[in-house]
């Protein structure tokens, strides 16, 4: 049998540089910190900072004046009908011995992204559904549900300075850190904003994000 690897994905990755990932990291340890507020949390969930508007806070507008520009490189690579992306939220991750983040996506909002401050062994792991064993597609099971052959799974290293964004509905994870250093990264969401869609299509529309 040949096996055809058909229709392949793309999600975005961009290097910061040095300095600036740096400062940003000495700025989110000395943040306060919570467990990730979810009704399934537990002793060994990732945390997150209190301040979930980093963007807001001035002291990083270094960090996302470099993300707002890797934002309008991506809209004009990817050809989206809108004057800007910009980001609507913004909050740090910290990763210590044992801790993990679970399988999520996020809401209410249109591409995320990931900035890996410090070097770290636990990748981020995105996945989206087989089509073979994609109910959308057949509504035949003929795998068991906890088969890992209903998944296809791609594993990002976190690597210092990189940045990857993605659509915010791709899932993902992190696995359990099993290092004895703490892993850091800051997460956003980003949204379109002015002009978009098509207005001579009936498609479009004026949206101003804050």
């Amino acid at each position: 049998m040949q096996r055809l690897d058909i229709l392949p994905q793309s999600i975005a990755k961009f290097k910061c540089t040095s300095e600036i990932t740096s400062s940003t990291l000495e700025l989110l340890s000395n943040e306060q910190w919570s467990f990730y507020s979810d009704k399934d949390c537990n002793s060994r969930t990732v945390s997150r900072t209190v301040n979930v508007q980093l963007n807001k806070d001035i002291r990083y507008n270094i960090l996302f004046d470099w993300i707002y520009d890797c934002l309008q490189e991506l809209k004009d690579t990817l050809g989206f009908n809108c004057d800007e992306l910009k980001v609507v939220q913004s909050w740090g991750n910290k990763s210590e011995t044992g801790q993990y983040h679970k399988e999520h996506s996020h809401p209410n909002s249109f591409v995320s992204g990931i900035i890996y401050l410090n070097d770290s062994e636990s990748g981020t792991i995105f996945n989206m559904d087989n089509i073979w064993t994609n109910s959308s597609y057949s509504n035949i099971r003929l795998w068991n549900p906890d088969s890992d052959r209903h998944k296809i799974h791609y594993q990002q290293s976190a690597i210092a300075g990189d940045m990857v964004i993605f659509p915010s509905s791709l899932s993902h994870r992190v696995d359990i850190n099993q290092s004895d250093n703490i892993r850091y990264t800051i997460s956003f969401n980003a949204f379109p904003s002015g002009k978009i869609g098509i207005f001579d299509d009936l498609l479009g529309m004026e949206l101003c994000v804050n």
